[in-house]
């Protein structure tokens, strides 16, 4: 049977060259969107790295592997980031009251509330929990708060005060850094008088912030909707046997009231050649055993807290010892080994 020839110009589809050239632009332009705290960015590095071992991992494994490998890597890391930058804007609306009431927070908290916005996103569990329905509930509410705030402290202090982009660190005129716009909000609450810690000044904003509908029904109104419509990429398609790319098992129907969150048997195999290829492009390129906490570790930095989870490693254990992942006795604990992607050829 003669093969099928593809016109790739008649088809619109890109060549090698042409693909890597337009993916490298894409990331350029995106460089905007990392922070700048006068560090490395570990989340962002850790997607980035990831999706490079991906890439060249593409022509070592069978194509329909390595696109599941892809779905899943998407379906963690785009949810992961969203989630991270969703604690930011609580961070932000904390840091807010408190300066109102007369406290800046100082600059190392800052940076070290930025630097791990990405920890402890995800909780393994065996029964249910509500946990990213709390995600959403908390960013919508703040970023209500937020806004209100930021009004008030306008009108206090008149527009000129804070007409610029808000930015980690100050690099410019149009820019205002975060301790800049605390130090202002302090003035603010100098100048009518305002005292107290966050909480009793965050009594004064929730009533007007009762006024808008999202912030009484986060997840069924404005954005925060739209964020409970994007995040059900993580969880199990519930009319599906053959879905096994999720970290979200659904226990109600609907919604993230109560989800069970557990990585499903594609992502665990995901992980495990993305924990593989980091090890085989290392400083020092090994073939050393891949034990569980390289796995264990490597899902912390996509938000996924192993450790502080009531029984989630025994049942991750018993996971991949009925997946075939692993290869040491279970009982070796941080050291049980487990079975290596075959990725010898990988470069």
């Amino acid at each position: 049977m003669n093969r099928i020839q593809i016109d790739r110009t008649e088809a619109g589809l890109l060549d090698e060259s042409q693909a890597i050239e337009k993916l490298a632009d894409r990331f350029s332009a995106a460089k905007g969107s990392i922070l700048d705290c006068g560090f490395p960015d570990q989340l962002a590095e850790r997607l980035a790295k990831d999706f490079q071992n991906l890439c060249k991992l593409e022509g070592h494994v069978p194509r329909l592997l390595w696109i599941d490998l892809l779905k899943c890597f998407l379906r963690m890391a785009l949810p992961t980031w969203l989630l991270a930058h969703m604690r930011l804007t609580v961070s932000l609306r904390d840091w807010t009251l408190t300066a109102l009431g007369g406290i800046v927070t100082d600059d190392e908290k800052i940076l070290h509330e930025i630097k791990n916005r990405w920890q402890g996103i995800f909780h393994p569990t065996q029964t249910g929990s509500n946990e990213i329905s709390l995600h959403i509930e908390r960013y919508v509410k703040a970023r209500i708060e937020l806004s209100l705030l930021t009004y008030w402290v306008r009108g206090i202090l008149g527009p000129q005060s804070i007409d610029a982009t808000l930015t980690v660190r100050s690099t410019g005129k149009d820019n205002l850094s975060i301790s800049d716009w605390l130090t202002r909000c302090r003035q603010a609450g100098e100048n009518i008088g305002l005292s107290g810690d966050g909480q009793s000044i965050r009594t004064k904003v929730i009533p007007m912030a009762q006024a808008f509908g999202a912030w009484l029904n986060p997840s069924t109104k404005g954005q925060g909707k739209n964020i409970e419509e994007f995040l059900r990429i993580l969880l199990r398609l519930p009319d599906s046997d053959e879905d096994d790319g999720y970290l979200l098992t659904g226990t109600k129907k609907g919604g993230f009231q109560r989800v069970v969150v557990f990585p499903g048997p594609a992502v665990l195999k995901t992980m495990l050649y993305l924990v593989a290829a980091e090890k085989m492009r290392g400083a020092i390129k090994t073939r050393g055993k891949l034990v569980l906490s390289d796995l264990e570790n490597h899902f912390s930095k996509y938000g996924v807290d192993f450790a502080s989870s009531v029984g989630a490693r025994p049942q991750l254990i018993s996971e991949l010892s009925r997946l075939g992942f692993l290869k040491g006795s279970p009982d070796a604990g941080d050291s049980a080994e487990l079975i290596v992607p075959d990725i010898t050829e990988f470069k």
